[in-house]
C-alpha cells in the first residue's frame, strides 16, 4: 500500500477496419479568449483515417449540439454512422442529454477511467500536435495569441493534407478517407502574411481605394476563398481575388519596430506607418524583374535631408512580391515614429536588381530636418528571390489599383484587458496599476492582517481589469480593481441590508434642463476608490490580494474595516457614508429622488447627483461650487473633471443653443463588437407591420448573444427616446428568443448605424412649462392581448421623460387602454412635480396633457371619462385635482 505505483501503458494493437469505426473526442480550453470570444474547441478524430474535425466553443455547454451536427455530416457527406464514440469523463460528455442520445442512436460511448488521460491518448496527442503548430503560425506571423482560433483552423486544415510515414505509410488523412491521392493544394498560402482583397465593389465611390492591406487568416470554410482581416476596423473580408505577399508579415514588423521606438507609442501606430508605406501595386507584370525589395531605414536627426543611410542603419527589409512599375514610385512618403530621447524617421526606399539599376532614377530620402550637407553615395543592397504563384487576382486587363498611401488609418488600439491576474503581471502597465490599487487600500486603512479564526465564512478576492477611455475613445487610464468574492458571503453572518439607490435618468436630465435655463455651472466629479470609504458593521474576512501576500504573515486573512468592491453591502456602506457627511454640511435628501441632494442657503442653491461613485454638481453661484468641491476632496479622495462633459458614457457637447446628450462612441463600439459596423442602415427601428409572438419561429441556439445585446441596448435608450419602444419590445422575449426576435434586434442595429450622431438636445428655456402626451394601442400583444402604453413629457422644449411598456391588466376597449395611458403618465408628472419643488422651480403654468382617443366619438367621450372614472384613474385624476389639464383631440 505504501510503495503502490501507476501501471505503465503499451501501445494498442487495435485497428479499426473501416472509417468511423471508433471516433475520438476531446475539448481543448484556450488561456485566452479568441477574437471572436472563442474559449474553446472540441475535436472529432476518425480512428481509421486519423482525419480530424475542429468546432470552436464559447461555451462547454455547446459540445452536444456540435456533436449532433457532426453526426448528421457524416450521415449526409460519407453515408455511414458513427459505431464507437471516445471520450473523457467531462461534464460536457457526461451527463443525461448525451448518454440518452448516444442510446437511441446506437453509439456506444467509451469513456477513459477517471484521472487517466492515457486511455484517449490519440485525442490527447491530437491537442499537443495542433498547439505546436498553433504557436509555431503565431509565432512566424507576429500575431498575438488571441488569434489562436484562426490559428488552430489553419493547423487543422494542413494536418488532414500532410502525409504520415509512421502511422499511414506516407498517405494523408485526406486521401485515407476520400480516396484522393492528390488533395489541392493551390489555395494555401502563409498565414499571417500581407495580402491586399480586391473591394471595389463595395467602395463607397469610384475614387475609393480598389483593394486595402489586410493579414491573412486562413481560408474560409463556407467559401471558396480567403479571409483578410483589416486591423483599422477589423472587418474581416472574404474574398477570392486576393493578391499575397508572403514574405512580409505585418504584425512581425511591429516586434521589429517597437524596440527602437517610444514606450508610449502603440503597436497599431507602427502598423499605420506600414500600411502608409506599403509595396505598391504597378501597371505591369515586367516590372516584378525590377524590384527586389524594400527597406525600412532610421535617420537621425542631425542627418540632412539629402544624405545617404549606411547599410548598419537599416532596420529591416522586405522583399515585394506585387507587379510594380518602378519609375512610377514616389518616395515622398515617410513616417515618423515620435518618442523620446531621439526622433526617428522611417522612410521607404526600393532596391535595384544588377540588371534593372540603369533603368531606375537614385533614390532620394527625406527627413524634416533641412540641412545643405550634399548627399553621398547610396550603397546597393542584394537581391532578394520573389515567390510568385499562377493564380491572378487582379483584372485581366491588368487593371491594377493606384497608389495606396491613404489607407493609415487614423483609430489606435487600446491595450487588451486581461482575464487573469498572470496574464496581467505580465505586463509592466498593469503591475503598476494593481500596485497602485492596492496602496490606495493600505492608505485607507482597509484591512488588517489576522490569524484566520476557526470556522469562520473566509470569501475570497480577485482582480478585475478595466481600460479606462476618454469622451473621443482614447486612452485615459488602465485601471485595477481588487474585488472580494462577495457570492460566498452568508446572509445574517456577513452582511445584512444590501440596498442602495442610485440616480434615476429623468433626475439628471430634469436638473441639466433647470441648470440651463436658470444659467447655473455644470461641473463633474469621480470619486477615487469609492466603496472603500464605507465602514463596515459587519465582520468580513477576506484572503490576502494575489500577488501581494505579506510575506512575513502568509497564513493570515484580512478582516475588513471598510467596505470593498465586490461585497454585498459595500454600495449600501458607501452610500450611507456620503449622505451622512453630507446632511452634516446641510444637504437634504430629496423626497422624490433619494440620490439628489439639495441645499437652499441665503447664499444660493447647490445641487448634487449620485451615481455610485460619479457626482455631478450644479448650483446658482460658481464660488458656492467651488467651496463645495473643496470641502468634498478634504473628506473623500476625489478628482475635479471640470465641467461636465462626460457622465456614465454620455458625451455632453455644449453649444451655444445649449447642450447635446449624445452616445454615439457607446453606439459605436457596440456596433463594432458585433459586426454591424458596414451594415446597410434603415429607416425605422420596427418594422411598422410586425407583431413579435413567443411562439413564432424556432428557438435560438445561442441566447447569451441576444440578451447581451439587448441589455445594451436598453441602456442606449437614456439619450435614445427613438429606439425606445422597438427595444422594450425585443426586451419582453429574453427568457426564450426565437429568430424574428433576433431579426428584430439586427433590425434596430441597422437603424442606429444610420443614426449614430443622433442624441438629446437640450435647450435653455425662461419660463418653462410642463406638457405631457400620451398614447396607447388596444389588445397590441398577439399573445397576451395586453396593451401597450406611452408617454414622453416636456419640461419647456426639453424631452425629460418617456416610456414604452406593456400594460399589466387587459383593457377592455382602446378608450379604456388610452385613458390607462394618461394614468400612468399623470403619475409620471406628479413625481416629477414633486422633484422640481425640491428644486424650488415653480411652473407657471398648469400642467397640460394631451392624448388622441380616435375611437370615441365627441358625444360619447364624457360618457366614457366617467364610466372609467371609478378605476385607477379616478384616484389619480381625484389625487391631482384642478392642476392639470386635459386636453383631447381631434
Amino acid at each position: 500500500m505504501g510503495k503502490h505505483v501507476k501501471l505503465s501503458f503499451h501501445d494498442s494493437e487495435s485497428q479499426s477496419a473501416f472509417p468511423f469505426h471508433i471516433v475520438h473526442s476531446d475539448v481543448w480550453q484556450s488561456p485566452v479568449p479568441s477574437v471572436s470570444g472563442y474559449k474553446y474547441y472540441v475535436i472529432f478524430i476518425d480512428d481509421y483515417s486519423r482525419f480530424s474535425w475542429l468546432y470552436l466553443l464559447k461555451f462547454k455547454h455547446e459540445v452536444f449540439d456540435k456533436f449532433f451536427e457532426f453526426k448528421k455530416m457524416v450521415e449526409n457527406i460519407f453515408h455511414s454512422s458513427i459505431k464507437i464514440f471516445q471520450s473523457d469523463n467531462g461534464t460536457e460528455f457526461v451527463n443525461d442529454k448525451f448518454s440518452s442520445f448516444c442510446s437511441q442512436n446506437g453509439i456506444i460511448h467509451r469513456f477513459s477511467c477517471p484521472y487517466t488521460p492515457q486511455q484517449n491518448g490519440l485525442a490527447e496527442r491530437k491537442h499537443r500536435h495542433l498547439s505546436n503548430i498553433v504557436r509555431s503560425l503565431l509565432f512566424q506571423a507576429g500575431l498575438p495569441p488571441r488569434f489562436w482560433a484562426e490559428a488552430i483552423q489553419t493547423a487543422v486544415f494542413l494536418v488532414n493534407r500532410l502525409p504520415s510515414l509512421t502511422v499511414l505509410n506516407g498517405r494523408s488523412p485526406y486521401d485515407i478517407l476520400h480516396g484522393c491521392a492528390s488533395p489541392d493544394l493551390q489555395l494555401i498560402r502563409v498565414f499571417g502574411c500581407l495580402c491586399y482583397p480586391d473591394v471595389q465593389d463595395i467602395a463607397d465611390h469610384k475614387l475609393s481605394p480598389r483593394s486595402l492591406p489586410c493579414i491573412f487568416l486562413g481560408l474560409s470554410d463556407k467559401h471558396k476563398g480567403f479571409r483578410c482581416l483589416y486591423p483599422s476596423t477589423g472587418k474581416v473580408f472574404i474574398s477570392r481575388h486576393v493578391t499575397f505577399v508572403e514574405t512580409v508579415f505585418p504584425y512581425s514588423c511591429l516586434s521589429k519596430f517597437s524596440s527602437s521606438s517610444s514606450p508610449t507609442t502603440s503597436n497599431f501606430q507602427m502598423f499605420q506607418h506600414f500600411l502608409s508605406n506599403p509595396p505598391l501595386l504597378g501597371e505591369s507584370p515586367s516590372s516584378l524583374d525590377a524590384i527586389s525589395g524594400f527597406s525600412f531605414t532610421r535617420l537621425s536627426p542631425d542627418v540632412s535631408s539629402n544624405a545617404s543611410v549606411s547599410p548598419s542603419e537599416t532596420v529591416s527589409t522586405f522583399p515585394s512580391t506585387l507587379n510594380h512599375d518602378a519609375t512610377q514610385v514616389s518616395d515622398e512618403h515617410a513616417a515618423t515614429v515620435a518618442g523620446p530621447p531621439e526622433l526617428r524617421v522611417y522612410t521607404r526606399r526600393h532596391t535595384l536588381r544588377p540588371s534593372a539599376a540603369t533603368a531606375l532614377p537614385s533614390p532620394v530620402e527625406l527627413t524634416p530636418s533641412t540641412s545643405d550637407r550634399p548627399p553621398s553615395p547610396q550603397p546597393a543592397e542584394p537581391s532578394l528571390p520573389i515567390r510568385t504563384h499562377s493564380m491572378l487576382t487582379r483584372s485581366m486587363a491588368k487593371n491594377f489599383a493606384g497608389s495606396t498611401s491613404f489607407l493609415a488609418s487614423t483609430h489606435t488600439t487600446l491595450p487588451t484587458e486581461p482575464i487573469t491576474f498572470h496574464e496581467a503581471f505580465q505586463d509592466a502597465d498593469w503591475r503598476a496599476a494593481m500596485a497602485e490599487e492596492f496602496d490606495a487600500l493600505l492608505t485607507n486603512d482597509t484591512w488588517e492582517l489576522v490569524p484566520a479564526p476557526p470556522s469562520v465564512n473566509l470569501i475570497g478576492c480577485k482582480w478585475v481589469y478595466k481600460v479606462k477611455q476618454k469622451a473621443d475613445g482614447s486612452l485615459e487610464r488602465l485601471k485595477a480593481r481588487l474585488v472580494a468574492q462577495g457570492y460566498k458571503q452568508q446572509q445574517g453572518i456577513d452582511f445584512d441590508e444590501t440596498f442602495s439607490p442610485v440616480v434615476k435618468s429623468t433626475t439628471i436630465r430634469t436638473v441639466l434642463s433647470v441648470a440651463l435655463s436658470s444659467g447655473w455651472s455644470l461641473r463633474q466629479l469621480d470619486v477615487k476608490n469609492a466603496f472603500l470609504h464605507g465602514t463596515l458593521s459587519e465582520e468580513v474576512y477576506m484572503k490576502q490580494p494575489p500577488g501581494f501576500v505579506h510575506p512575513s504573515l502568509p497564513s493570515h486573512v484580512c478582516r475588513l474595516r471598510k467596505a470593498i468592491y465586490g461585497l454585498k453591502q459595500a454600495p449600501r456602506a458607501w452610500f450611507q457614508r456620503f449622505t451622512s457627511f453630507l446632511s452634516e454640511i446641510g444637504f437634504v435628501g430629496s423626497t422624490a429622488d433619494p440620490s439628489m441632494f439639495v441645499c437652499h442657503s441665503s447664499s444660493g442653491t447647490l445641487v448634487l447627483l449620485l451615481y455610485v461613485d460619479d457626482i455631478i454638481v450644479t448650483g446658482s453661484s460658481s464660488s458656492l461650487l467651488d467651496a463645495l468641491i473643496v470641502t468634498l476632496q478634504r473628506e473623500f479622495a476625489m478628482k475635479d473633471l471640470g465641467p461636465l462633459h462626460y457622465f456614465l458614457g454620455i458625451e455632453v457637447h455644449r453649444s451655444p443653443s445649449g447642450l447635446h446628450l449624445s452616445q454615439q462612441k457607446y453606439a459605436h463600439q457596440l456596433l463594432q463588437r458585433h459586426g454591424f459596423l458596414d451594415s446597410k442602415p434603415v429607416s425605422t427601428p420596427l418594422s411598422p407591420t410586425s407583431r413579435l409572438s413567443s411562439h413564432e419561429g424556432h428557438l435560438l441556439e445561442d441566447p447569451y448573444t441576444y440578451r447581451q445585446i439587448v441589455g445594451a441596448l436598453q441602456y442606449l435608450t437614456f439619450t435614445r427616446p427613438d429606439i425606445s419602444y422597438a427595444v422594450n419590445s425585443v426586451a419582453q422575449y429574453l427568457h426564450a428568443p426565437r429568430e424574428p426576435h433576433m431579426q428584430a434586434v439586427k433590425r434596430i442595429l441597422r437603424y442606429i448605424r444610420g443614426t449614430l450622431t443622433y442624441g438629446l438636445p437640450i435647450s435653455r428655456c425662461d419660463n418653462p412649462s410642463l406638457v405631457a402626451f400620451a398614447d396607447a394601442d388596444w389588445a397590441g400583444c398577439p399573445d397576451t392581448r395586453r396593451s401597450t402604453s406611452g408617454y414622453c413629457i416636456f419640461l419647456g422644449p426639453n424631452l425629460i421623460s418617456w416610456s414604452a411598456k406593456k400594460q399589466p391588466t387587459i383593457s377592455r376597449s382602446s378608450s379604456e387602454a388610452e385613458y390607462r395611458a394618461v394614468a400612468y403618465t399623470l403619475a409620471e408628472t406628479v413625481w416629477i412635480r414633486r422633484l422640481l419643488r425640491d428644486l424650488r422651480v415653480f411652473l407657471w403654468r398648469s400642467l397640460s396633457v394631451f392624448i388622441a382617443i380616435i375611437s370615441a366619438p365627441p358625444t360619447l367621450r364624457p360618457i366614457l371619462f366617467s364610466m372609467l372614472a371609478r378605476s385607477t384613474l379616478n384616484l389619480i385624476i381625484n389625487f391631482c385635482g384642478k392642476k392639470f389639464s386635459l386636453v383631447i383631440w381631434p
